[in-house]
């Protein structure tokens, strides 16, 4: 396979067919969407009670890295559910500091 100067291969000395890459990821959305809707909330409850370690790691990864909030949001929520946030929060740093 030839190479160009800046280590590049050239147009056409092989590698990967274009969208080869697209078509495989569809694919597999595809089929893990199928799987999800038939198994998913079954595995969901299996992870969280047998490995309540990898659920919080799920659950975490996709929460946003950030959570923006304004001031006048904390002020119209309860006593009950700013601790539960802040026990999210812990809970999500917590997973965070094990990875």
């Amino acid at each position: 396979m030839e190479r160009l100067p800046n280590g590049h291969f050239k147009k056409g000395s092989g590698g990967r067919v274009a969208g080869s890459r697209n078509k495989l990821q569809a694919v597999f959305v595809d089929e893990l969407a199928k799987d999800f809707a038939q198994h998913g909330s079954g595995v969901i409850k299996i992870v969280r009670i047998e490995k309540p370690a990898e659920y919080l790691k799920i659950v975490a990864s996709i929460l946003p890295k950030e959570f923006i909030v304004s001031e006048g949001e904390l002020d119209t929520m309860s006593d009950d559910d700013l601790l539960e946030a802040l026990k999210a929060v812990r809970e999500a740093k917590s997973v965070r500091a094990m990875q």
